[in-house]
Protein backbone atom coordinates (compact mmCIF):
# COMPACT_ATOMS: atom_id res chain seq x y z
CA UNK A 1 0.00 0.00 0.00
CA UNK A 2 1.20 3.55 -0.78
CA UNK A 3 1.43 5.70 2.34
CA UNK A 4 -1.01 8.87 2.35
CA UNK A 5 0.49 12.52 2.40
CA UNK A 6 -1.02 15.65 2.73
CA UNK A 7 -0.31 17.53 -0.42
CA UNK A 8 1.96 20.08 1.60
CA UNK A 9 4.03 17.09 2.69
CA UNK A 10 3.97 15.76 -0.51
CA UNK A 11 5.67 18.59 -2.13
CA UNK A 12 8.47 19.03 0.62
CA UNK A 13 9.14 15.54 -0.27
CA UNK A 14 9.51 15.87 -3.91
CA UNK A 15 11.59 18.90 -3.53
CA UNK A 16 14.08 17.17 -1.78
CA UNK A 17 15.29 20.85 -0.06
CA UNK A 18 17.84 20.62 2.53
CA UNK A 19 18.75 23.21 5.31
CA UNK A 20 22.22 23.58 6.26
CA UNK A 21 21.50 25.19 9.48
CA UNK A 22 18.35 23.06 10.23
CA UNK A 23 19.85 21.33 13.37
CA UNK A 24 19.75 25.01 14.77
CA UNK A 25 16.39 25.55 14.06
CA UNK A 26 14.01 26.02 17.27
CA UNK A 27 10.65 25.83 16.14
CA UNK A 28 9.42 25.11 11.77
CA UNK A 29 5.26 24.80 11.18
CA UNK A 30 4.02 23.89 8.10
CA UNK A 31 0.31 24.80 9.67
CA UNK A 32 -1.02 22.26 7.18
CA UNK A 33 -3.12 19.80 9.88
CA UNK A 34 -6.13 19.89 8.08
CA UNK A 35 -7.12 16.76 9.93
CA UNK A 36 -6.61 18.15 13.47
CA UNK A 37 -7.20 22.12 12.85
CA UNK A 38 -6.34 22.80 16.39
CA UNK A 39 -3.03 20.74 16.89
CA UNK A 40 -0.11 22.60 15.44
CA UNK A 41 2.76 20.03 14.19
CA UNK A 42 6.29 21.47 14.80
CA UNK A 43 8.45 19.74 12.99
CA UNK A 44 11.43 20.15 15.52
CA UNK A 45 9.35 18.63 18.53
CA UNK A 46 7.49 20.45 21.28
CA UNK A 47 4.14 20.97 22.19
CA UNK A 48 2.48 24.47 20.75
CA UNK A 49 -0.51 24.98 23.27
CA UNK A 50 -3.77 27.07 22.60
CA UNK A 51 -3.95 29.96 24.83
CA UNK A 52 -6.42 30.49 27.68
CA UNK A 53 -10.21 30.90 26.82
CA UNK A 54 -11.34 33.53 25.07
CA UNK A 55 -8.13 33.36 23.08
CA UNK A 56 -7.74 30.20 22.01
CA UNK A 57 -9.64 30.36 18.59
CA UNK A 58 -6.72 29.97 16.54
CA UNK A 59 -7.58 27.22 13.46
CA UNK A 60 -5.85 25.91 10.51
CA UNK A 61 -7.96 27.07 7.61
CA UNK A 62 -7.91 25.44 4.18
CA UNK A 63 -8.86 29.10 2.59
CA UNK A 64 -5.79 30.29 0.12
CA UNK A 65 -2.95 29.40 2.31
CA UNK A 66 0.66 30.06 0.69
CA UNK A 67 1.88 26.57 0.18
CA UNK A 68 0.16 23.07 0.89
CA UNK A 69 -2.92 22.36 2.76
CA UNK A 70 -3.77 25.16 5.16
CA UNK A 71 -2.49 28.01 6.99
CA UNK A 72 -3.24 29.66 10.46
CA UNK A 73 -6.31 32.03 11.04
CA UNK A 74 -5.67 34.28 13.74
CA UNK A 75 -8.42 36.47 15.32
CA UNK A 76 -8.16 38.94 17.77
CA UNK A 77 -5.80 37.93 20.58
CA UNK A 78 -6.15 34.69 19.36
CA UNK A 79 -2.57 32.66 20.17
CA UNK A 80 -0.76 29.69 20.36
CA UNK A 81 2.88 28.83 22.93
CA UNK A 82 5.49 26.61 22.89
CA UNK A 83 7.83 26.15 26.32
CA UNK A 84 11.45 25.97 25.22
CA UNK A 85 14.77 27.09 25.93
CA UNK A 86 15.37 29.67 24.08
CA UNK A 87 18.99 30.89 23.60
CA UNK A 88 19.95 34.63 24.55
CA UNK A 89 19.01 37.10 22.52
CA UNK A 90 21.95 38.80 22.23
CA UNK A 91 23.32 35.72 19.82
CA UNK A 92 23.04 35.63 15.79
CA UNK A 93 18.86 34.77 15.96
CA UNK A 94 16.76 34.46 12.29
CA UNK A 95 12.84 34.26 12.52
CA UNK A 96 10.86 34.63 9.63
CA UNK A 97 7.26 34.36 8.05
CA UNK A 98 4.47 34.61 5.54
CA UNK A 99 1.53 36.72 6.61
CA UNK A 100 -1.36 37.91 5.10
CA UNK A 101 -3.97 40.21 7.13
CA UNK A 102 -7.64 40.43 6.96
CA UNK A 103 -7.68 44.01 6.62
CA UNK A 104 -5.99 47.10 7.24
CA UNK A 105 -5.72 49.50 9.72
CA UNK A 106 -4.50 53.31 9.97
CA UNK A 107 -3.00 52.77 13.52
CA UNK A 108 -1.71 49.71 15.82
CA UNK A 109 -0.38 46.26 14.81
CA UNK A 110 -0.31 42.99 14.71
CA UNK A 111 1.93 40.97 16.77
CA UNK A 112 3.19 38.12 14.87
CA UNK A 113 5.99 36.30 17.22
CA UNK A 114 7.48 36.97 20.67
CA UNK A 115 10.01 35.10 22.98
CA UNK A 116 9.71 36.24 26.57
CA UNK A 117 12.08 35.42 29.75
CA UNK A 118 9.96 34.17 32.05
CA UNK A 119 7.02 36.87 31.35
CA UNK A 120 9.54 39.23 32.06
CA UNK A 121 11.71 40.42 29.18
CA UNK A 122 10.37 40.39 25.39
CA UNK A 123 10.99 40.58 21.86
CA UNK A 124 8.58 40.83 19.28
CA UNK A 125 7.97 40.96 15.70
CA UNK A 126 4.88 43.20 14.92
CA UNK A 127 3.31 43.90 11.11
CA UNK A 128 1.43 47.28 11.01
CA UNK A 129 -1.06 46.19 7.96
CA UNK A 130 -1.12 49.85 6.39
CA UNK A 131 -3.32 50.97 3.33
CA UNK A 132 -0.73 52.19 1.97
CA UNK A 133 1.26 48.93 2.23
CA UNK A 134 2.77 46.75 4.65
CA UNK A 135 5.32 47.85 7.76
CA UNK A 136 7.39 45.67 10.07
CA UNK A 137 9.38 46.63 13.20
CA UNK A 138 10.43 44.81 16.24
CA UNK A 139 9.75 45.66 20.06
CA UNK A 140 11.20 44.64 23.11
CA UNK A 141 10.77 44.71 26.84
CA UNK A 142 6.83 43.31 26.69
CA UNK A 143 5.91 45.85 24.16
CA UNK A 144 7.30 49.43 25.63
CA UNK A 145 9.94 50.04 23.77
CA UNK A 146 10.53 49.66 19.87
CA UNK A 147 14.09 48.50 18.73
CA UNK A 148 15.42 49.97 15.35
CA UNK A 149 13.16 51.72 12.70
CA UNK A 150 9.58 50.53 11.15
CA UNK A 151 10.08 49.73 7.76
CA UNK A 152 7.18 49.61 5.07
CA UNK A 153 7.22 47.80 1.60
CA UNK A 154 5.01 50.77 0.11
CA UNK A 155 2.16 49.69 -2.46
CA UNK A 156 2.64 45.99 -1.01
CA UNK A 157 -1.16 45.01 -0.14
CA UNK A 158 -1.14 43.62 3.47
CA UNK A 159 -4.01 41.84 2.17
CA UNK A 160 -2.14 39.59 0.09
CA UNK A 161 0.66 37.25 0.81
CA UNK A 162 3.95 38.61 2.30
CA UNK A 163 7.14 37.18 3.15
CA UNK A 164 8.74 38.48 6.80
CA UNK A 165 11.95 38.08 7.72
CA UNK A 166 14.36 39.38 10.56
CA UNK A 167 17.81 38.82 11.53
CA UNK A 168 20.25 39.62 13.64
CA UNK A 169 23.93 39.53 13.48
CA UNK A 170 27.31 41.04 15.05
CA UNK A 171 25.31 43.61 16.83
CA UNK A 172 23.39 44.45 14.00
CA UNK A 173 19.42 43.34 13.59
CA UNK A 174 18.32 43.28 9.86
CA UNK A 175 14.40 43.40 8.36
CA UNK A 176 13.09 42.15 5.43
CA UNK A 177 9.83 41.72 3.32
CA UNK A 178 10.06 39.79 0.50
CA UNK A 179 13.20 39.43 0.34
CA UNK A 180 14.32 42.65 0.25
CA UNK A 181 16.45 44.13 3.58
CA UNK A 182 14.15 47.61 4.29
CA UNK A 183 16.29 48.98 7.20
CA UNK A 184 19.17 47.55 9.85
CA UNK A 185 20.03 48.53 13.64
CA UNK A 186 22.46 48.65 16.37
CA UNK A 187 20.92 45.91 18.87
CA UNK A 188 20.48 47.46 21.81
CA UNK A 189 18.96 43.99 23.15
CA UNK A 190 19.64 42.83 26.24
CA UNK A 191 17.63 39.65 26.98
CA UNK A 192 18.90 36.58 29.06
CA UNK A 193 17.73 33.09 27.75
CA UNK A 194 13.89 32.81 26.75
CA UNK A 195 11.43 30.41 28.26
CA UNK A 196 8.47 31.01 25.81
CA UNK A 197 7.51 31.32 22.08
CA UNK A 198 4.19 32.55 20.59
CA UNK A 199 2.51 33.30 17.64
CA UNK A 200 -0.38 35.78 17.60
CA UNK A 201 -2.04 37.31 20.80
CA UNK A 202 -1.61 41.27 21.99
CA UNK A 203 -3.37 42.71 18.63
CA UNK A 204 -4.28 46.53 18.56
CA UNK A 205 -5.88 46.49 15.31
CA UNK A 206 -9.05 44.76 14.34
CA UNK A 207 -8.26 42.45 11.55
CA UNK A 208 -7.15 39.14 11.75
CA UNK A 209 -4.68 37.79 10.14
CA UNK A 210 -3.32 34.43 8.88
CA UNK A 211 0.55 32.86 8.71
CA UNK A 212 2.20 30.18 7.10
CA UNK A 213 5.78 28.47 6.87
CA UNK A 214 7.06 30.26 10.47
CA UNK A 215 11.20 29.21 11.29
CA UNK A 216 13.01 30.13 14.03
CA UNK A 217 16.77 29.45 13.92
CA UNK A 218 19.17 30.40 16.85
CA UNK A 219 22.66 30.94 16.50
CA UNK A 220 22.62 31.56 12.53
CA UNK A 221 22.28 35.05 10.90
CA UNK A 222 20.63 33.65 7.60
CA UNK A 223 20.75 36.66 5.69
CA UNK A 224 22.33 40.29 6.16
CA UNK A 225 21.38 41.85 2.20
CA UNK A 226 18.69 41.20 -0.34
CA UNK A 227 17.48 37.59 -1.09
CA UNK A 228 15.50 35.38 -3.16
CA UNK A 229 12.15 34.16 -0.74
CA UNK A 230 11.69 30.49 -1.18
CA UNK A 231 9.28 29.00 -4.02
CA UNK A 232 8.31 26.45 -1.18
CA UNK A 233 7.61 25.31 1.91
CA UNK A 234 11.05 25.62 4.35
CA UNK A 235 12.41 21.79 4.21
CA UNK A 236 11.89 19.61 7.14
CA UNK A 237 15.68 18.23 7.06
Amino acid sequence: MIPTLQLGQLGRAIAGAFDPFFSSVLALLHFDNTAAPQTFIDVVGGTWSLGSAPFNGVTQNTTAPLFGDASALFDSQDLIRKSIAVPSLDGDYTIEFAHKSDGTSASGGQVVVTIDNAGSSFITLQVEPRSGGVQFRVRRDNGTTFEGPSVAATGTSPTQWNRFRYTQGSGTGYLFINGVMLGSFALTLSIADGTTLTIGGNQTVAAGFRIDELRVTAGQCRSTVDYVVDAAPFPDA
